[in-house]
């Protein structure tokens, strides 16, 4: 969208910058001068990538015994991905990450409530204990089978702990 706001700039703002550079009077002219060095400006900041944030490294094992286990966590659901009766939930993995995650799911209406925690403790009941499959780019995610419960309309995935509907559903 900004290459495209950029573009119009430089269509419109060139050439008035330029006819006025050439056939205005002295506040005119450097107006001119710094609306094209402004643009030259953006087009450069623009064109510049983005540096990548560095990748996160994530175990992909359970820890083994005599050492330090995973902490205890709640990770904020990214992405959910809707296939059949299931979903596909994914967040960013942090370093030392438990293999396994507890989910608890909570319906009211068309909203799905989701709640994920990660803990080398057991869990309370009601939840479900899936394992954690890791992906490049620093990103974890498991896959919950859904009961099937008729519903008008589709079902709106939800983040438990702050109720905003999770993307990608």
């Amino acid at each position: 969208m900004e290459a495209h706001a950029l573009g119009t700039a430089w269509m419109v703002l060139g050439p008035l910058s330029l006819w006025f550079f050439l056939r205005g009077r002295a506040l005119p002219r450097i107006a001119a001068l710094c609306t094209l060095a402004a643009l030259e400006t953006t087009t450069v900041l623009l064109a510049t990538p983005p540096t990548a944030p560095p990748p996160v490294a994530a175990t992909t094992h359970p820890v083994a015994p005599g050492t330090a286990p995973c902490p205890t966590r709640r990770p904020a659901p990214a992405r959910v991905h809707r296939t059949g009766d299931a979903l596909t939930i994914a967040w960013r993995a942090v370093p030392g990450q438990c293999a396994r995650a507890a989910v608890k799911v909570h319906r009211k209406g068309r909203r799905l409530g989701i709640w994920l925690y990660e803990s080398p403790a057991p869990h309370r009941a009601g939840m479900r204990v899936l394992p954690v499959r890791f992906h490049r780019g620093g990103m974890a995610s498991l896959r919950l089978t859904l009961d099937r419960h008729p519903v008008a309309g589709p079902l709106v995935p939800v983040d438990g702990r702050t109720g905003r509907p999770i993307p990608g559903a």
